[in-house]
């Protein structure tokens, strides 16, 4: 988008998931887990924070790709905790968001993160439901797949296509997310 100011760009994954939370009953979480190192991941510990999180675990295959995570967390006025995904010790959070790539297998890491935790928010929309779902699913908890955060990123993207600002709600916003919600999702 071009402004007087220059341009700007704007990312809707952060909305995207915060919104997706909020749908699914997570509201001012304490603590939240982030399963993901990448670029999703960041935008994952962003939304925690943005939906009231003031701790978050974040969980990686590779913990050293997670240190700008860790550097993130004072910046946005939280506390970071970055471990290995199969940390024996897993804290107990009333949220996962899984930032991982579509069909990871975590075997019995799953059962014992899902044994620990609140809903399962995964960015995965397709191949439903993913190994973590299943694992979520077996320990008796909510499971969501990523089309609540493809369908809150698409609300915030019209926003801007519509008033330059993915703050201002549209006109009648709220029909206009239900037509989107029948169109992606059938509710």
């Amino acid at each position: 988008m071009l402004t007087d100011g220059g341009p700007h760009g704007f990312n809707t994954d952060v909305g995207g998931l915060a919104r997706a939370l909020d749908e699914v009953g997570v509201h001012a979480p304490a603590r939240v887990r982030v399963l993901g190192a990448g670029a999703t991941a960041t935008s994952a510990v962003v939304s925690a924070v943005r939906a009231g999180a003031g701790e978050i675990d974040v969980r990686a295959r590779r913990p050293g790709a997670a240190a700008a995570l860790a550097a993130l967390g004072p910046r946005l006025g939280v506390d970071v905790r970055v471990a290995a995904i199969d940390d024996p010790d897993p804290v107990t959070v009333d949220a996962t968001i899984a930032a991982l790539p579509g069909g990871t297998d975590l075997g019995a890491v799953a059962g014992v993160l899902a044994s620990t935790s609140g809903p399962l928010v995964d960015v995965v929309y397709g191949g439903w439901p993913t190994p973590l779902a299943k694992a979520w699913d077996r320990a008796g908890v909510a499971a969501y797949d990523g089309l609540r955060m493809l369908l809150h990123q698409a609300l915030l993207q019209v926003r801007v296509f519509v008033g330059s600002d993915p703050m201002t709600p549209l006109d009648r916003e709220v029909e206009v997310l239900a037509a989107m919600r029948t169109a992606l999702m059938g509710d």
